[in-house]
């Protein structure tokens, strides 16, 4: 009789340890099986032999006739319920769908059935890179918006193929997959796997089973959830638009795609591409200390003569600029009557996340920040005081006047992005508008940016959505509504998203194809980052950032935790957060606790939610913090963000 350490994949259970079941035959590591657990059978991993226990056991039911997981992935799974705290079920719920049927094929998808890519020149930027991209090890290719990193990654591709490698592209956002997908069929002679949330269960559980079956390399794009898909012989990873906050799970295990991603690598013994025109400040540091390639593109890959770019800054707080509407100034409306004339088009892009209640002085610009952390201070009216939501400290003092230039000209919110559509739709009653945002479904989004590849649309109006990867010949005009409303969240990385979000689309214009207008709504208009940003220097923004991440002890230099509760009132939510803070600082030292304080989003489903922020160089404590929670608290480690 053989016995085996097994982990299963449970929707009702939630195993922290691996369980032991029994055979009359031999199973080899990584082999998915049946067993019973709870009077219901589930999908299970055999994931190492074990001597008989001194306890009775139940028999495996029965083996699936497919290849099972390789080494690399058993050590994926391992690693990752270490590193970002979790039970195995909730971990192999990645890996494993909920059903399996040994017999599928994917054939009936159609996977090669779109255009075939047409691989254009390399330009001499391009091939300089590619030869720089010898090893199997990560680089962090900083290419500016227009560069050409799509072409860079279809060579790459190319070669890892042409060495029987299986290729993995990550992409932030589903209106990107087709795209992407269109860029690489047909380059090979290798199947193009594409998945995203649009398919349904059965075709993406049909095409897991083909990939695990496949002994040909393959490529496959889709979304973070790629990463965990059975890819034999991987030997290439790339993952577009690394910045994007997408590429954090939201949900157990939270984990980080990059670092998830860096494992895999490692594992697999293959490559890793991290591109972007804006990487994080923080792995952007980390790239620099650890000696992880930074390689740069410059140039613009398309060039064309008359293509150059028209900017204006406009001063929000000068009324004689909208003289027609409150929000859409003089000059954006005659560059989209222009655009309109020539029957080109136009992109309206606000960040819909800074409608925070801040408080902003509409003659100057000078925003209230907590003295402690840096960040905007948040106006609570029913309670008539400003709240920092990092720190937890209150004040009483509402200042009524502006304390560097006295006036009294103060404001507390910025318009939403449904505000700007029917302000579009009042002046523009006779043009197409589309409006793309997270509220959009994805058939809608989908059909939405067919019809502006199609030039069906004349204003494109929307938030990050419309800032990854787009690439519109016909656009013309783009219009930032308030360039800055974004820096006013009350978060640690509001300055980098703010430049992370211009520069993206800035880039929508500034790709090569015809002559286009920026039009730039600002309450700053001197302010160095918008300054950085129009001019797409990352390397003095990163500068500037740097400093104050060290000064006031955020990521790189310090890891973080975000532990949350929620209670009927805002009191026993506090009362609560205290508790735990008691308890921490008795049992640890050399850390950092920030809070209690009321969690940005403070009331969620008739519940008070409080938050406590943790810090700490060694992020070993962190997860010690995790293993000792209470019940009733959830957790989330290098968290996005801290709201």
């Amino acid at each position: 009789m053989h016995y085996y350490q097994i982990i299963v994949r449970n929707n009702r259970v939630n195993l922290n340890n691996p369980l032991i079941y029994h055979s009359n035959i031999f199973i080899k590591n990584g082999s998915l099986i049946c067993v019973e657990l709870q009077k219901q059978e589930c999908i299970g991993i055999i994931i190492s032999s074990t001597k008989k226990p001194k306890f009775k056991t139940k028999p495996i039911l029965s083996v699936y006739n497919l290849p099972g997981l390789n080494k690399s992935t058993l050590q994926l799974i391992k690693w990752l319920k270490m590193y970002y705290p979790s039970t195995y079920s909730a971990v192999l719920k990645l890996f494993i769908p909920n059903k399996i049927n040994d017999q599928d094929t994917a054939d009936d998808l159609n996977l090669n059935s779109r255009k075939s890519s047409h691989l254009v020149n390399l330009t001499p930027e391009q091939s300089e890179t590619i030869a720089k991209i010898k090893f199997n090890q990560t680089y962090l290719l900083h290419g500016r918006t227009a560069s050409g990193k799509t072409r860079i990654y279809q060579e790459l591709a190319v070669q890892a193929i042409g060495n029987t490698k299986s290729v993995i592209i990550l992409t932030p956002e589903i209106y990107l997959t087709n795209q992407l997908y269109d860029a690489f069929q047909n380059i090979t002679n290798s199947k193009v796997y594409l998945i995203h949330s649009k398919l349904n269960l059965n075709k993406k559980q049909k095409i897991w089973v083909e990939i695990m079956k496949s002994k040909k390399p393959i490529i496959l794009i889709g979304p973070r959830s790629a990463l965990f898909y059975p890819v034999n012989n991987l030997g290439l990873i790339i993952i577009d638009e690394f910045h994007d906050n997408s590429y954090k799970s939201e949900s157990h295990p939270k984990y980080q795609t990059v670092r998830v991603a860096s494992m895999l690598r490692r594992y697999t013994d293959s490559k890793l591409i991290l591109g972007s025109a804006t990487p994080n400040v923080a792995e952007y540091y980390l790239a620099k200390h650890k000696n992880i390639p930074i390689i740069e593109l410059k140039k613009t890959a398309i060039k064309q003569d008359n293509a150059e770019i028209d900017f204006v800054i406009v001063d929000l707080k000068d009324n004689q600029n909208f003289k027609n509407s409150k929000i859409i100034s003089d000059q954006l409306i005659n560059s989209i009557n222009q655009s309109m004339s020539k029957n080109e088009q136009s992109l309206i892009f606000l960040n819909r996340r800074g409608t925070s209640r801040l408080i902003l002085c509409k003659d100057c610009g000078w925003e209230n920040l907590c003295k402690n952390c840096n960040l905007p201070l948040i106006y609570h009216k029913d309670k008539n005081y400003l709240i920092c939501h990092s720190c937890g400290r209150i004040f009483k003092d509402i200042p009524f006047s502006c304390p560097i230039c006295n006036s009294t000209n103060i404001i507390y919110k910025t318009p939403g992005i449904k505000a700007v559509e029917e302000e579009f739709q009042k002046i523009f009653s006779n043009s197409k508008i589309a409006r793309i945002d997270s509220d959009s479904k994805v058939t809608e989004t989908l059909m939405s940016y067919e019809a502006i590849k199609k030039n069906e649309i004349d204003i494109i109006i929307g938030t990050q959505l419309i800032t990854k990867g787009l690439d519109l010949p016909n656009l013309s005009t783009v219009g930032l509504i308030q360039a800055d409303s974004s820096l006013y969240i009350p978060d640690y990385t509001s300055k980098e998203k703010t430049y992370q979000l211009l520069t993206q689309v800035l880039g929508r214009t500034n790709r090569g194809h015809k002559k286009g207008r920026l039009i730039i709504q600002s309450y700053n208009i001197k302010s160095n980052l918008l300054e950085n940003a129009i001019s797409q220097n990352y390397i003095n923004f990163y500068k500037q950032e740097i400093v104050d991440r060290k000064k006031y002890q955020f990521p790189p230099f310090y890891n973080l935790l975000k532990l949350t509760n929620q209670k009927s009132t805002p009191l026993s939510a506090n009362n609560k957060s205290n508790e735990l803070i008691t308890k921490i600082n008795k049992l640890y030292n050399n850390i950092i606790i920030e809070g209690p304080s009321p969690s940005y989003r403070e009331r969620i489903n008739n519940k008070y939610e409080s938050q406590i922020i943790i810090k700490s160089k060694n992020r070993s404590v962190l997860n010690e913090i995790i293993s000792i929670l209470p019940s009733g608290w959830d957790y989330d480690i290098d968290p996005n963000n801290l709201l």
